[in-house]
């Protein structure tokens, strides 16, 4: 009787451990895979592979935005660590994403300006470039400031990139024919990809690094990194539900167009990314 066979999932703890020092990276890397592929269902009706690689650049400034500075005006004020050399060494990680953020805002302004900013062809309102030089002024004046008043500069950071999502995602929806739902739909699931995107990216960047080099000032980080490990149990589903939604509206319902198409195979793709994010979710340590 005790030599049947295993129970469900009883191998995933010993999965998790052997994935663990390889996790960080793996996770930002199949995120990196799933929004390109994104962009490429979205970008691929207009047929300027150019302008579906300006849009995901565009689209990872606004997750190193709304997740890499959101995350630092959230979950580190409080847990900021004691050592000054620490927090000299995670202020210039942090450096490193928001110079991401000033990228992708910049390549996004700069493109809607010449009139090239949207791959799907969409309408190009005013506001989406308006949104993004907020970000990268906002956060140059942070660089350049005296420090008394960083925080305000990258609350407004992160408002100008809320704006730009909420803009990009009206854009997408819109070109296609979409209403006021699919627009909400699209906000929830790029927004939900921004966030974790951007957390990913601050636990490669900052977290690992504090870990290894800084390991008598690592708790302060690990409990950040506990506190977003919570938001993702949010944001897994999040992205599930509305990208299940989009797919269903927007490419089809049927198997064959899954099976035969560049756009349905790509969402097959993600699918079977999302369901290795579930696992890695699943097999981390409590």
């Amino acid at each position: 009787m005790g030599l049947g066979r295993p129970k469900p999932f009883a191998r995933l703890p010993r999965i998790g451990a052997a994935l663990r020092p390889l996790r960080p990276r793996v996770v930002l890397a199949l995120l990196l895979f799933a929004s390109l592929a994104g962009c490429w269902i979205v970008g691929s009706r207009g047929g300027d592979p150019a302008a579906v690689v300006r849009e995901w650049i565009v689209l990872l400034g606004l997750g190193a935005t709304l997740g890499g500075v959101g995350w630092r005006l959230v979950l580190y004020p409080g847990r900021v660590p004691a050592d000054e050399a620490c927090r000299s060494f995670v202020d210039l990680r942090y450096a490193l994403i928001e110079l991401l953020a000033v990228v992708g805002a910049a390549v996004g302004a700069a493109s809607a300006v010449a009139g090239t900013i949207s791959s799907s062809g969409g309408p190009h309102t005013p506001l989406r470039p308006l949104a993004l030089s907020t970000i990268v002024l906002a956060l140059a004046v942070d660089r350049v400031g005296d420090g008394t008043t960083d925080r305000w500069w990258r609350f407004l950071a992160v408002l100008g990139g809320a704006s730009a999502l909420t803009v990009t995602a009206a854009d997408h929806v819109l070109s296609v024919g979409g209403g006021p739902v699919d627009v909400a739909v699209r906000v929830g699931h790029l927004g939900a990809f921004a966030v974790w995107f951007g957390g990913a990216l601050w636990h490669n960047v900052v977290v690992v690094g504090v870990a290894r080099r800084f390991p008598d000032s690592r708790e302060p980080l690990r409990a950040q990194a506990f506190a977003f490990r919570r938001v993702v149990a949010v944001l897994l589903p999040a992205v599930v539900l509305t990208g299940l939604e989009q797919a269903a509206t927007f490419v089809g319902t049927t198997s064959t167009v899954y099976l035969e198409t560049v756009p349905g195979r790509l969402v097959v793709a993600k699918a079977g990314v999302i369901a290795a994010l579930a696992l890695i979710a699943a097999t981390a340590r409590k």
